[in-house]
């Protein structure tokens, strides 16, 4: 069931292990290395690929996969025009994150590092490191703010335009917001792909800003995750 431009569509789905929302109606589905796009195009990836997650572009132009291929993981952007494979990254992550408005990619390299791909250049925009363990992270659908969940609990709302600008040093935490409800946890082990925050909202309370992210921290889970 999804949200359908204001309302909620039911579709059944017969044999697929994954499906991926174009609109209500309009699906990419996956079966083994088999991917069938919305327009009714297959496409197959290389043999013994497994598609573990994904989310499509907001422009409706490209697909972003998550695969296990050869014992590793890819980045596989798709044409959702022509089927064919555009862009291809290696990653070592397991948990990744798509703003899909800018056609970024955020994966977890270590537990204090994130990696900032651009999925319409094709290239590694720079490598953030944290003075923390980043528990978990999100970014809005345009690519503007990063939020992340530290070890302690505590939630970090930054501009992602300000972490490329610093040097390769340990970026500090700005002053975060403490939830009291919040109980530290540990990375999940198993792959998750993760669309985007709720845009961003217009300038205004800050403290408005971070707790509506924390709250979506707190769902994040329930969308998009892979098994």
């Amino acid at each position: 069931m999804i949200d359908d431009f204001g309302q909620l569509a039911a579709t059944e789905l017969a044999d697929v292990e994954l499906a991926l929302p174009l609109t209500g109606r309009r699906f990419v589905t996956t079966r083994g290395a088999k991917l069938t796009l919305p327009s009714g195009l297959v496409t197959t990836l290389p043999p013994n690929t497994t598609v573990l997650g994904g989310a499509v572009m907001a422009d409706g132009k490209s697909v972003t996969l998550l695969a296990a291929h050869a014992g590793g993981r890819q980045l596989i952007v798709v044409s959702l025009g022509t089927g064919q494979i555009t862009q291809r990254h290696a990653i070592l992550a397991s948990t990744v994150r798509l703003a899909i408005r800018r056609g970024l990619a955020i994966a977890q390299l270590e537990a204090c590092v994130l990696r900032l791909l651009d999925l319409h250049a094709g290239r590694e925009l720079g490598t953030l490191s944290f003075d923390h363990d980043v528990d978990d992270f999100v970014v809005d659908l345009d690519g503007q703010r990063l939020a992340v969940r530290t070890g302690h609990g505590a939630v970090e709302v930054h501009q992602l335009v300000d972490l490329l600008r610093r040097p390769a040093a340990s970026i500090q935490a700005p002053p975060s917001v403490e939830r009291p409800d919040a109980t530290p946890h540990g990375r999940m082990d198993e792959p998750d792909v993760i669309t985007s925050a709720p845009r961003a909202q217009q300038p205004g309370s800050e403290a408005s800003d971070n707790d509506s992210i924390a709250r979506m921290m707190r769902r994040v889970g329930a969308d998009l995750r892979a098994t």
